[in-house]
């Protein structure tokens, strides 16, 4: 009887450690799952941060350029890519003169960078207010 039990408990452990096994593959296999896919969203904001960022910088070159100049025409509507090696992102300047305020010698300009980054389409603007070109001296 005493051996016969013996025997009873290491069939059991056979079974135990095959269970054991597979426990600890399913355990690991959903840790690594989760770490690829932390990886892989942490990439994603990077690689987004970093186009947002060259963005920046591309839109404030453009606007430096007419704010150097200190004045800037009016009706001006350009949509143009920027060269290589920016070519994945392009600009748009769209310059009205404010009518509406008497004695008035500013137009309002808006710049814009726009690019793709995978499916989406993504933009930053930015408004502001320079000299018309005819008005540079006032009274």
């Amino acid at each position: 009887m005493f051996i016969f039990s013996i025997l009873k408990s290491k069939r059991s452990r056979k079974g135990s450690l095959l269970l054991e096994a597979l426990l600890s593959i399913v355990i690991l296999s959903t840790s690594l799952t989760v770490i690829i896919q932390a990886m892989t969203s942490s990439l994603r904001a990077t690689v987004y941060s970093a186009e947002y960022t060259r963005a920046l910088v591309l839109l404030e070159d453009q606007f430096f350029g007419y704010f150097l100049e200190g004045h800037v025409e009016d009706a001006i509507q350009e949509k143009l890519p920027f060269p290589y090696p920016n070519q994945k992102f392009s600009y748009t300047l769209d310059t009205q003169n404010l009518e509406s305020y008497p004695n008035n010698h500013l137009n309002e300009m808006r710049f814009g960078v726009s690019w793709k980054s995978g499916q989406k389409d993504n933009k930053i603007v930015l408004t502001t207010f320079l000299m018309r070109s005819g008005d540079i001296s006032i009274e």
